[in-house]
């Protein structure tokens, strides 16, 4: 491998590394959408998306149910932050959305 190609791919490792932005957990006072979840890009102070849901975060092969923040009511109050995690990998597919995040798995071990 020669010098060029060493320090292409220590960039690409860099960049890789290199957070997308940040995904913000926070509670609600709604009691059917306990939770308001945010994703912020970097270079932005405003979400991309922004989501009420009804979990922190899902199961092994569940889902979680949530609501566009402008669907839900005016008087629903979000009363401060749960979890701050940053995000690895964002990509669009369409009208999907794939989100990596930065944290540990969560390992089956550890819930017995």
């Amino acid at each position: 491998m020669d010098d060029d190609q060493a320090t292409e791919d220590r960039e690409d490792e860099r960049e890789s590394r290199t957070p997308r932005g940040v995904r913000v957990l926070e509670h609600t006072t709604d009691p059917k959408f306990p939770f308001r979840l945010c994703i912020y890009t970097r270079g932005r102070s405003e979400p991309m998306l922004a989501f009420f849901v009804q979990d922190r975060w899902p199961g092994s092969n569940q889902h979680i149910f949530c609501l566009r923040e402008n669907r839900i009511a005016d008087d629903v109050v979000v009363e401060g932050e749960v979890e701050r995690v940053s995000v690895v990998a964002l990509q669009r597919y369409g009208r999907r959305l794939s989100v990596v995040l930065g944290r540990p798995r969560r390992s089956a071990a550890r819930g017995k």
